[in-house]
């Protein structure tokens, strides 16, 4: 057939061919030239998707908060029967359908709780959930395992549930990294806690709320960048104002592009708290309203017990430096097939995906 094709070449066909040739040589000349660059020039964009993610503890904790002695007892029953009756293996599965059809390489996780009882005459507590367990369980079946890059401990505590035992709580912010990704790598993980608190007085005792935050450095093919992921205060404006100055000396002069995930607890419209606006006037872009200009991108918050609500704030962020540029930014957990199968919200926040582009 080759043969046959060069017997059929006519001088017109040979003309047209030796230009077409000069046009691909002119063609790759100018590729090479648009692909060179010089020491101080951005490496061509890669792009990272990544989520933000409020797994809630299952429980309405603020009523413990200031309870006297006498109310604690029913208090911490009603909270303890709330987390129960909020399914957490069921809502588990649904976040890790979220994320397995999402695909993100990197997800930020508020509220990734470990609850422990101890049962009334035992002194050793058993795992009663380990939210980040139970999820990457069922990511595993899913078939798109992920495995935890960096742990942040904020805020601790326990407390006797009649009928029940000493029933226990680990706050935690955790970072996952998809599995199996030879694009992308993960190192150096650090966390901290931040130096203003606000504290509580439960039954007269006072109980520091620590917050806290962590962080990686990774890798997407050539492109480096570091993302740190964060739970600000809920419960007081100036606790989480201070925190989010705190944050963003954290992030301030870093060598690499950085991404900050996480709930914020700060509306976008600057509503109470100044945190977000803080974060933006410090120069920091919001990926939701970059990739949807004027789109309302509600994640906050559905009723306590997950059954009703409407999503009325934007707290939950996927902030990032002048290095990235976000491509395309959505909601999971917040359409009504996201429910369980019981009908309940998988968490009282509906979580946000971002795909950005990094040039380094």
């Amino acid at each position: 057939m080759a043969l046959l094709a060069r017997s059929r070449s006519t001088p017109a066909i040979r003309r047209r061919r030796a230009v077409a040739g000069v046009v691909v040589v002119i063609a790759a000349a100018g590729l090479v030239a648009c692909s060179t660059t010089t020491p101080n020039s951005p490496r061509p964009a890669a792009t990272i998707t990544v989520m933000t993610r409020n797994m809630y503890f299952g429980a309405d904790l603020s009523p413990l908060f200031a309870a006297a002695a006498g109310q604690l007892g029913p208090d911490a029953t009603a909270a303890y029967r709330q987390l129960i009756q909020s399914d957490v293996p069921a809502r588990l599965k649904a976040d890790a359908q979220e994320i397995a059809s999402a695909k993100p390489g990197l997800v930020a996780l508020q509220e990734a709780v470990i609850w422990t009882v101890t049962p009334a005459g035992q002194t050793t507590a058993t795992v009663a959930y380990d939210f980040v367990v139970g999820l990457q369980a069922d990511l595993a079946r899913l078939g798109s395992p992920y495995a935890v890059a960096a742990v942040a401990d904020g805020f601790s505590g326990a407390l006797p549930v009649p009928a029940v035992g000493v029933v226990g709580l680990q706050d935690r912010d955790v970072i996952l990294v998809r599995s199996h990704d030879p694009q992308l790598s993960v190192s150096n993980p650090t966390s901290g806690t931040y130096a203003h608190d606000l504290t509580v007085h439960v039954a007269g005792a006072p109980i520091a709320i620590k917050r806290g935050w962590g962080a990686v450095d990774a890798t997407v093919g050539r492109h480096h960048f570091r993302v740190v992921a964060t739970h600000l205060e809920a419960y007081s404006d100036p606790t989480r104002d201070a925190q989010a100055h705190e944050l963003l000396d954290l992030v301030r002069g870093g060598r690499e592009p950085t991404l900050v995930l996480g709930d914020v607890n700060s509306p976008a419209t600057g509503a109470g708290s100044q945190a977000y606006d803080a974060v933006r006037a410090a120069g920091w872009s919001d990926a939701w309203a970059q990739a949807n200009p004027g789109g309302a991108g509600m994640t906050c918050c559905r009723t306590a017990n997950l059954s009703s609500g409407p999503l009325t704030q934007r707290i939950d962020m996927i902030f990032t430096d002048g290095a990235f540029r976000a491509e395309r930014a959505w909601l999971v957990g917040a359409g009504a097939s996201d429910r369980t199968p019981g009908g309940l919200w998988p968490s009282d926040h509906a979580g946000v995906v971002a795909t950005l582009a990094v040039a380094t």
